[in-house]
């Protein structure tokens, strides 16, 4: 199963490492999510996951 990060972008800037090389970096604003359901194909026909975040 794929990994992911699920949120919002930010921004995007760029940084420098301890060598003097550019790096490009992402901001990404997430929340706690909680995974509820995994549909797939094999079984439901379609591929899909349901999750819920807490308000």
């Amino acid at each position: 199963m794929d990994r992911f990060i699920l949120g919002i972008k930010k921004s995007q800037s760029q940084r420098f490492d301890e060598t003097g090389s550019r790096v490009a970096v992402t901001t990404i604003e997430t929340a706690p999510n909680y995974l509820l359901d995994i549909k797939l194909s094999a079984k439901n026909g379609y591929s899909a996951i349901y999750s819920r975040i807490p308000i």
